[in-house]
């Protein structure tokens, strides 16, 4: 996201000096809760998210599905019908991400 494009979602038009360090503070802030699954790294007018595959519960499912479906396909209904249990399970939401408050 463009650095002028959250100052301008917070502050509108009355951005207060030290706008540009508040924010670079703010948008690191998370990293180390981020660690393992995700990297906040900057660009020339922003930031950028990246998500490491498999961290986030739709991947996981989608890959669980497609193992059903492999099994399914195969003639192994009950490999299938496990594959898509854990499938399931990966987006349970048992896997929340903990942060302390500020």
């Amino acid at each position: 996201m463009e650095t002028a494009v959250v100052h301008h979602v917070l502050w509108g038009e009355h951005e207060p000096r030290g706008a540009r360090g508040t924010v670079h503070t703010y948008v690191y802030r998370p990293r180390p809760v981020l660690a393992g699954c995700a990297a906040i790294g900057s660009t020339g007018t922003g930031y950028v998210l990246t998500v490491r595959h498999g961290t986030v519960d739709v991947h996981r499912f989608e890959q669980g599905r497609g193992a059903a479906l492999r099994e399914l396909r195969a003639g192994r209904p009950a490999e299938a019908a496990a594959a898509l249990r854990e499938a399931l399970r990966a987006c349970s939401g048992a896997r929340p991400v903990r942060t302390q408050a500020a």
